[in-house]
């Protein structure tokens, strides 16, 4: 599985929603100088949500819009969990890394469908169908 990275803008913190927007890959090149197009991607409406990539532990859920040229927009919402354990201790980090502005980016993993990618002039890859 490769990844993208795009920065994250967050607008908003909602304490009480857990509310996350933001676009989960753009057309702009990331730091690996690779692009996803968002126009070739195919996916689930609604995935986990996951911190640093780690797919057994989940912090919450994404949903995604539809694909524009500029991006595939997402929501995402993190539980309020009550009980004392790792799973509140994993959420609450992630809430608070993004709370406090201490992750910069989203990241998405994919794959590439039928070899669709491109070899562009500054090292990156253009994926174009993932």
């Amino acid at each position: 599985m490769k990844r993208a990275f795009s920065l994250l803008r967050v607008r908003t913190i909602d304490d009480e929603q857990r509310l996350i927007e933001g676009m989960a890959t753009t057309p702009t090149p990331d730091r690996m100088n690779d692009v996803v197009d968002p126009m070739g991607a195919e996916f689930a409406s609604e995935l986990p949500l996951h911190l640093y990539h780690q797919s057994d532990k989940p912090v919450g859920h994404v949903k995604f819009g539809r694909p524009t040229k500029k991006g595939i927009p997402f929501k995402a919402s993190l539980p309020f969990v009550v009980e004392a354990g790792v799973v509140k201790d994993r959420v609450e980090e992630a809430w608070h890394s993004l709370k406090y502005r201490l992750l910069g980016a989203v990241s998405i993993g994919f794959r590439v469908i039928d070899d669709a990618m491109e070899f562009m002039e500054n090292g990156g890859i253009k994926f174009l169908k993932t």
